[in-house]
């Protein structure tokens, strides 16, 4: 709808460099696109919401806790700066979260002798975290998204 930007499309916590509490810079430009806003937005509240955690199940619903809050403060100080479209912040989130369930169906694919492996390890292989995405594609646009059984 309004003016293309600049848009890295990875940017998390991992891909900012900070020096003594100040932001030094961003790393990892490439997925760099012009793209409406909304898109930054959503594709960070996917990574966020959804990047891989190596914990025990029973520590699951307090990271995600702590990452829903991390997620709402970065929106709610995001909506002070600019004006936010949420749709289509949701529709960009809904997407790259089914990149994640592409990147998986892919490995699942490749166990099983379907395509080529890639050299690239997956960071969406956890069951829990694939069915928690699932859920939020479900969720964000109200079609059932599936993987391979």
């Amino acid at each position: 709808g309004g003016p293309l930007v600049i848009c890295h499309g990875d940017f998390h916590p991992l891909n900012i460099l900070v020096d003594k509490g100040a932001v030094t810079g961003v790393i990892d430009w490439a997925n760099i696109t012009l793209a409406d806003p909304a898109y930054d937005v959503g594709a960070t509240t996917a990574i966020f919401s959804h990047g891989p955690v190596d914990i025990a199940a029973f520590a699951a619903p307090l990271v995600d806790a702590i990452r829903n809050w991390i997620i709402r403060r970065y929106r709610r100080r995001y909506e002070e700066l600019q004006d936010l479209d949420n749709a289509a912040a949701g529709y960009f989130e809904a997407l790259r979260s089914l990149g994640f369930l592409v990147e998986a169906g892919q490995r699942i694919q490749a166990e099983r002798g379907i395509v080529t492996p890639t050299d690239k390890p997956t960071a969406f292989a956890d069951p829990r975290q694939l069915r928690r995405i699932r859920e939020r594609i479900e969720e964000l646009t109200g079609v059932p998204a599936a993987l391979p059984n």
